[in-house]
């Protein structure tokens, strides 16, 4: 299975979680806290499951379609700029998650983020296509880009 299709299928795990810890008022889903129990189990193992091909794919991605060396050098540089942007995410998530409470109810806040994470797992679906091809050589990143045409 490919990389990008275990990241995918986690980050709609993921999205339809946060429906449930809301509960989502508009997909009917009562307010009970067996719902919202399982939505943070299914958060848990759909985040988990995004996260955890994420680094070895980027190596892949910048060997084999962009030509670096697979060394240290590289694996350090990437790991860094991955926990960058997850540490902006840890810093600015609270905050603006703390702002769509405020300015809405916690479930009108929990709708909005996973119909935000849902949009994302499109647009990654999007890039990613095809989904069942792991990169090599011959088939760059580009190449794997819709076209336009």
């Amino acid at each position: 299975v490919s990389k990008p299709l275990i990241a995918l299928i986690g980050s709609v795990i993921g999205s339809f979680a946060f429906f449930l810890i809301g509960p989502c008022v508009l997909c009917g889903i009562p307010e009970e806290y067996e719902i919202v129990f399982v939505g943070l189990a299914m958060a848990g193992a759909g985040l988990s499951m995004a996260f955890i091909p994420i680094m070895p794919y980027m190596i892949d991605l910048a060997t084999i379609d962009y030509g670096f060396a697979q060394d240290d050098t590289l694996a350090d540089t990437l790991s860094a700029a991955f926990q960058f942007y997850c540490n902006m995410g840890n810093v600015f998530g609270p905050v603006l998650g703390g702002l769509a409470v405020e300015f809405w109810s916690y479930t009108s806040a929990m709708t909005f983020m996973g119909s935000i994470s849902i949009a994302f797992s499109f647009v990654y679906f999007m890039l990613s296509c095809p989904l069942y091809t792991s990169p090599s050589p011959r088939d760059s990143f580009a190449s794997r880009m819709p076209s336009s045409a």
